[in-house]
């Protein structure tokens, strides 16, 4: 009981680190891999290419642009 209390505790504790990734995409049906890494197996083809790019809060003046690709 010692350690499921402890292992619980520690996930609690430890759930701010676990989210998961956080894309800034204003399509996300085109970035399905960033939404989800788990449909990296879900294709039926033989070859697979995608290349997504965004530049977050680029137009103001001063701040720090988020960027990804």
């Amino acid at each position: 009981m010692k350690y499921i209390f402890l292992t619980l505790f520690t996930l609690a504790l430890a759930q701010k680190s676990l989210w998961a990734q956080d894309a800034h995409f204003s399509q996300f049906a085109a970035a399905p891999l960033e939404i989800n890494p788990a449909m990296s197996g879900i294709f039926n083809g033989k070859f697979k290419a995608n290349l997504n790019y965004r530049s977050q809060w680029g137009s103001i003046i001063g701040s720090d642009a988020f960027k990804t690709a």
